[in-house]
């Protein structure tokens, strides 16, 4: 691949494929790279099977793992949101959710997590809907 002013060249030795083929191959053969890439991004250290019963179970998470990454990536792009893959999942990587504890009447407490609104909103937009007991932190009151 060559960069000439924005434009991209691609060369191949494949003949009898249509330049739309073409492109699609690439994109796919990217998107594969990208996966990769978020893999060691996320600290998953290279492992080095030499048993044919190991190597097949490590193929196959790998794979999920792909799986989950491009329907993150669709998601996204379904939602309209203007993040791909990689950018939501640094941005769900830094969840974190406040424990809120109200004693109540009889000695007993009820314990409730939240998340921030910007965190919520998120989730809300990839149609991730938060269990019972979690919702999204919000400051009401009055002076």
């Amino acid at each position: 691949m060559h960069h000439t002013k924005g434009a991209y060249l691609l060369r191949t030795n494949l003949t009898g494929e249509s330049e739309e083929a073409l492109w699609h191959m690439y994109m796919q053969l990217d998107n594969a790279e990208a996966a990769f890439r978020t893999f060691k991004q996320l600290s998953i250290r290279r492992i080095y099977h030499q048993i044919q019963r190991r190597v097949e179970p490590h193929v196959l998470v790998c794979l999920i793992a792909y799986v989950i990454y491009r329907t993150l990536d669709r998601l996204a792009r379904g939602r309209r949101l203007d993040m791909s893959a990689h950018t939501v999942l640094a941005a769900v990587s830094i969840i974190k959710s406040d424990e809120v504890i109200l004693p109540l009447a009889d000695s007993r407490e009820l314990r409730l997590r939240r998340v921030s609104p910007e965190q919520g909103a998120l989730l809300t937009w990839l149609g991730i809907e938060l269990p019972e007991r979690v919702g999204v932190e919000s400051i009401t009151g009055s002076m």
